[in-house]
């Protein structure tokens, strides 16, 4: 479904697909390695650069381009193809998350693709790609829903999953790993409102604690360099009212984006655009409002069938009555 936007886009897997932000994302996938981001004169005229200066904690979209690098040999189609990938892997992981909920078939397929095609998805794939992955978000809420619903590692493979989900949460973005610590912390007090034993919130808040840690190890390397050599300058700086303010933007993105051209609705887009101010271009936004129809026809596609399984169950309910009576 997100190959009418990236369809032609696959077609060209080996140049870049944007500027800005996603510039500085080819640069870190192309001095990133498994052993660590070491200094290089490829970049960063006239000394060099060294990204252990901007210790961003992306290893998961870091590491898919690096085998994809390895493999084709060509530093911009790990990163390309990664935004591909994201969509079919959050909306799988946010099917898990549904499930979590009781959410199950074509209801929770429906819901898990239309969170996938959210407007930002689109939108910052095209500028933050890092961000846009979106993927890491969901694993983040699936350990707090894990949590927060009192599950059980009952089976062999629940806890290799569990480690797999906190070092995709931890080592995929900073805001990624912060909001799934925010999120399990939650889950966790949740747990203890419940009035869980202490034995099991004490299990319970080893998850948001081991995302914690795996964070502050991804940043290790970064701090080390900034405390044995200093470097003589801050280039870039943002404080954190700034963050709040940027975040409050993003936000915006999950609004929809309708056409100027529909007639009556010209007043109500042009305010809406207006208000987009993150958006660096018309192109942007119709990018992003594809991904709005997508979002819309999918909720249609579950209020359809959540309407048609709400008849069932109350046609067969109704049935079991008339053979009771």
């Amino acid at each position: 479904m997100s190959l009418p936007v990236l369809g032609y886009p696959l077609l060209h897997l080996g140049v870049p697909w944007g500027a800005g932000d996603l510039a500085a994302h080819y640069m870190n996938a192309s001095a990133w390695s498994p052993f660590g981001v070491s200094s290089n004169a490829h970049f960063g005229f006239p000394d060099g650069i060294d990204l252990a200066y901007i210790p961003t904690i992306d290893h998961t979209q870091n590491a898919f381009a690096w085998i994809i690098t390895v493999i084709s040999g060509n530093s911009f189609a790990g990163l390309n193809l990664l935004l591909v990938a994201s969509f079919p892997l959050t909306a799988a992981l946010a099917v898990a998350c549904l499930r979590l909920v009781g959410a199950r078939g074509y209801l929770a397929i429906a819901l898990a693709v239309a969170f996938t095609f959210i407007p930002y998805h689109f939108d910052r794939g095209l500028s933050h790609l890092y961000l846009a992955t979106m993927y890491a978000g969901v694993t983040g809420i699936l350990l707090a829903l894990w949590i927060g619903t009192g599950q059980r590692a009952t089976r062999r493979w629940h806890i290799p999953a569990i480690v797999l989900l906190i070092l995709v949460t931890a080592w995929s973005g900073m805001y990624y790993a912060a909001f799934g610590i925010a999120l399990t912390l939650t889950a966790v007090a949740w747990r203890w409102i419940r009035s869980d034993s202490g034995g099991r919130v004490a299990r319970a808040l080893l998850i948001p604690v081991a995302i914690a840690a795996a964070t502050l190890l991804a940043f290790l390397p970064g701090i080390v360099r900034l405390v044995t050599r200093p470097p003589l300058i801050n280039l870039v700086e943002r404080s954190p009212a700034e963050s709040v303010t940027f975040a409050g933007n993003l936000a915006q993105l999950l609004t929809p984006y309708i056409s100027r051209d529909i007639p009556k609705l010209s007043a109500f887009t042009n305010t809406l655009a207006e208000s987009q101010e993150i958006l660096g271009s018309a192109a942007e936004s119709r990018v992003s409002g594809f991904g709005t129809f997508i979002t819309t026809t999918a909720l249609i596609v579950f209020l359809v069938g959540w309407a048609m399984r709400a008849r069932r169950l109350n046609t067969s309910s109704n049935r079991r009555d008339t053979v009771v009576t």
